[in-house]
């Protein structure tokens, strides 16, 4: 019944604003209301203050980040992967004939292949192509070691009486108190960009985003182009001690190649480690995972060599469980947050990093405060009956920009701590702007001086219409919000992954702020610096004059 008396007023208020003949302006624009209808803005308290997130699951969230990267304000961090590969068809056969053992094998060379996110921007009258490329933060050189993996990534956590999937987590371990043994990740080096791959010094490598061109000699003499590909860390792997015979070719008609649970048993996987090259800032990028791999050039031989036959690849792809490796080397360690005042700044850090938490109306632990209680006071009757209508809601946040030195992140992400979840503004919020961001009323992209896209970030603007009508319509929870940068917003990017060391505050952490790099710092919601700059929830509503 309740229910039904809150819709009638609700379409009685929207009545009278149509036959007042007054229209619903945009935010910021100037307002004239009808003489029984006013329109009105008000500022409501709020309480944000900075939280570093510390280590955070990262197995198993689609693509993952590789590289050294130096954030203008918080200084390095590492990327590396740690990934099963799976064969591309079970139980291969190696050649042409059946006769062909492991003996009759010349292996050519081994390549592994790391694309970017890419997309072909043009194609001259020859067939070559230039890319537009994305996720990419850097253009400098890093250090880039690949090695075999002897540790075994399992599905199932055996600690877990409900048979629950293993938690793998960003500093190299499986919990609090479960290191992964260093020794087993390193345990055969495989790639070091070096001649001789005995010293294990990491070699630096620097970032080519042209297209690649597979060449092959042909009768002539000449190199002709067999095959185009999109720009990619590829990089040529190494055989030690025939290492690749031993594990593949040699293995033909075992067990070890006949399904793809024998194979990840037998063959544990790679482990892909990056650092920063002496005083470079170095370059992470976004990896599409879904067209990794790693392929074996081989040639079949018979009668001892005597006669060649053509050559074939046998390609292993990464599947199974893949871990993002994440390491800081931080400028100043991340500042702990006053829960109770709030901060003056907000330290927002992707990767192992920092978020804010957004206190709406100063809530307690159960979202309930005085200042919310005057606020629902001010749009219900102490029946719970709406009395004035809420047109629009937002929050808003200024970047400080005598800190942040340039590269802001283009979008944050703004969600429901306690559920670990959007916010329902998000379900009914289908806009798409130009560059094919996603969620761009919700959850607007950085502002710009003069919406130039070089200059300075000014601020980011988060609708909550719906959320803070919920509030006081549907008697919903005053949750505490999380905020954090964000390497894009879609519905891959807002799925959330468990922090290492949860608390009750924050549990998860949404895989597209695992996926950024970058940082920015944001003015908070103590006054006591820059009150003009700090952030703001500003609600519009319509009320009647009687």
């Amino acid at each position: 019944m309740k229910t039904i008396k809150n819709s009638l007023l609700l379409v009685l208020l929207l009545i009278i604003a149509i036959s007042c003949e007054t229209e619903f302006a945009p935010v910021g624009s100037d307002i004239i209301g009808g003489d029984n209808f006013n329109f009105v803005n008000q500022n409501f308290p709020v309480t944000a203050y900075s939280k570093p997130v510390g280590p955070v699951q990262t197995n198993n969230i689609g693509n993952y980040l590789l590289g050294h990267y130096k954030d203008p304000v918080y200084g390095g961090s590492t990327a590396s992967i740690v990934s099963q590969v799976s064969l591309s068809s079970a139980s291969p056969t190696f050649g042409d004939s059946e006769t062909l053992g492991s003996n009759d094998i010349v292996l050519d060379s081994v390549v592994l292949n790391l694309p970017y996110f890419s997309a072909v921007a043009t194609t001259d009258t020859d067939g070559n192509s230039t890319y537009t490329l994305d996720s990419i933060y850097g253009n400098s050189s890093f250090n880039i070691s690949v090695y075999y993996n002897n540790f075994f990534l399992r599905n199932f956590n055996p600690e877990s009486e409900t048979g629950e999937n293993q938690r793998y987590f960003s500093n190299t371990s499986t919990g609090v108190s479960s290191p992964i043994n260093q020794n087993e990740l390193e345990h055969i080096l495989l790639y070091t960009g070096a001649q001789d791959i005995s010293t294990g010094i990491p070699q630096e490598y620097m970032p080519n985003y042209n297209e690649i061109r597979l060449l092959q000699e042909d009768q002539n003499g000449l190199d002709s182009i067999t095959a185009r590909l999109p720009p990619a860390i590829r990089l040529k792997l190494d055989n030690p001690n025939n290492f690749w015979q031993t594990f593949i070719f040699d293995k033909e008609d075992g067990l070890e190649l006949e399904n793809i649970n024998n194979f990840y048993n037998h063959f544990r996987g790679l482990y892909i480690k990056t650092a920063a090259n002496n005083e470079q800032d170095g370059t992470m990028s976004l990896i599409d995972w879904s067209d990794a791999n790693v392929t074996l050039y081989y040639t079949p031989t018979e009668d001892e060599g005597a006669t060649s036959l053509d050559q074939e690849t046998v390609v292993l792809n990464f599947s199974g469980n893949t871990v993002n490796l994440l390491e800081n080397n931080f400028t100043n360690a991340l500042p702990v947050g006053n829960e109770t005042d709030g901060d003056t700044q907000l330290f927002l850090k992707g990767g192992e990093g920092s978020m804010a938490v957004v206190n709406l109306f100063n809530g307690g632990d159960d979202g309930e405060s005085e200042d919310f209680t005057e606020f629902k006071n001010l749009f219900v009757d102490e029946d719970g009956n709406p009395i004035r209508l809420i047109n629009e809601a937002y929050l808003e946040v200024f970047v400080d920009q005598t800190i942040v030195n340039g590269e802001e992140p283009n979008r944050l992400y703004l969600y429901d701590l306690k559920n670990n979840r959007s916010l329902v503004d998000l379900a009914s919020d289908a806009t798409v702007n130009s560059s094919g961001e996603q969620f761009v009323t919700h959850l607007e992209p950085l502002t710009r001086v003069n919406d130039d896209a070089t200059s300075d970030g000014v601020s980011y603007k988060f609708r909550i219409t719906d959320h803070i009508n919920n509030l006081i319509l549907n008697d919903s929870t005053n949750v505490k919000l999380g905020l954090v940068v964000s390497s894009g917003i879609n519905q891959a990017t807002i799925v959330n992954r468990f922090l290492q060391t949860e608390d009750d505050v924050a549990e998860t952490l949404p895989i597209g702020s695992i996926l950024s790099p970058r940082g920015t710092v944001l003015y908070g919601s103590n006054a006591s610096v820059n009150p003009d700059n700090q952030i703001k929830l500003k609600i519009f509503y319509s009320e009647t004059n009687n």
